[in-house]
Order: structure tokens, then sequence, then C-alpha cells
């Protein structure tokens, strides 16, 4: 997939389904932990640790808000596998997919005045993406 495609066409699938139209998606915070180790000795210098252990990201997913569907069973829904699929390449036959165990820890409404009412899930995958590159 060419580094200047846009998103449109990307979808976010759960195997218990999610039932919203989805707006924006985001992956944040797949990271290797940074510990602060000071001592006394350490000159005005913070010692710093680098973790061994990558943390799996979250997924946040903008939704135009149904305000008759019940947001709580989703967050009440036991960890699942959630599939990431991106738009088909130019002259390609399929998206690229990253595939994560993950659960959904919390959602987020917002209702203005005159304009559409949103809403954002956030997931906390369990495991690190499982990358099918596009073809």
């Amino acid at each position: 997939m060419a580094a200047t495609d846009v998103g449109t066409g990307s979808t976010i699938t759960f195997q218990t389904g999610l039932f919203a139209e989805i707006t924006s998606l985001a992956v944040n915070g797949s990271e290797v932990p940074v510990r602060d180790a000071p001592f006394m000795g350490g000159a005005g210098l913070h010692k710093l640790v680098i973790g061994r252990l990558q943390r799996p990201p979250q997924l946040v997913v903008g939704v135009n808000l149904n305000a008759d569907k019940d947001w709580k069973a989703v967050i009440a829904a036991a960890a699942e596998t959630v599939t990431l699929t991106f738009p088909t390449p130019s002259g390609g036959s399929a998206g690229a997919t990253w595939v994560v165990t993950g659960k959904v820890v919390s959602f987020e409404a917002d209702i203005p005045v005159d304009d559409v009412m949103t809403g954002t899930f956030t997931i906390q995958a369990t495991t690190l993406p499982v990358i099918t590159a596009s073809s």
C-alpha cells in the first residue's frame, strides 16, 4: 500500500459484531516501557531502564452515535478477535489486515447542539497485531 493512500474503505470487525458507522480509527501506544531508576549518586541525571516487554496497542474507534443501541453491552463483552482491514491498494486484490485480541475498555459520547452525535470506543489489545500485507 502506498504511503499516500487514504483511509476511506477501512473497516474494523469483531467476532461478536459492532453495530456502528465507523468514522475514524487510530492505533495508539504500542511501546516498550521506559522506567526511571534514579539513585543518590546520579550526578543530576535520572538513570533510565528500558523494558524488554512490548505493550500491545490501543485501538480508538470513532463512530456516529446511535442513541437507541445498548453501548453497555459492548463494554461488558469479553475480549475477542478484532480485525482492522485497510483499503485495497490500486491494482491490488486485498487490503492489508491487522488482527489482535482485544477488549472494549471505555466508551465516550459527544452530543453537540447542532452537529452529528458521535462516540469513541477504546479497545485495549491483549496481543500484538498479526499483520498480513496487502496483495
